[in-house]
């Protein structure tokens, strides 16, 4: 989960009441796709069918495995900043792992 620094860091109750929340409707949107596909299908201006079909292509972290989610977005963020520094866009390689806060996070 991706949430303000700020926010946590002033106000970590309403950061785990909000990341609660998404995880309940992670949980919702694996257990009844085709009612989710259905319910969000407007915004995408596609059809539930087409909705549905490029759900089933993305993997939904919830309360379940948001560990497994972390690791994987660090090593992106790793991977990126190994880029940036390669192609000499940053000087120096930055510990991703400082920006990350897993405070707020029910266990």
């Amino acid at each position: 989960m991706i949430i303000s620094r700020k926010l946590v860091d002033e106000n970590p109750d309403l950061a785990r009441k909000i990341t609660a929340a998404i995880f309940k409707g992670v949980k919702y949107a694996n257990e009844n796709p085709e009612d989710t596909a259905k319910t969000v299908a407007h915004y995408f201006r596609q059809e539930p069918p087409v909705v549905l079909a490029a759900m089933k292509q993305f993997k939904y972290f919830g309360a379940d495995n948001w560990q497994d989610h972390m690791k994987l977005h660090t090593g992106q963020m790793e991977y990126l900043s190994k880029w940036l520094v390669d192609n000499g866009k940053i000087s120096k390689m930055p510990d991703v792992k400082a920006w990350e806060s897993l405070s707020f996070i029910s266990k």
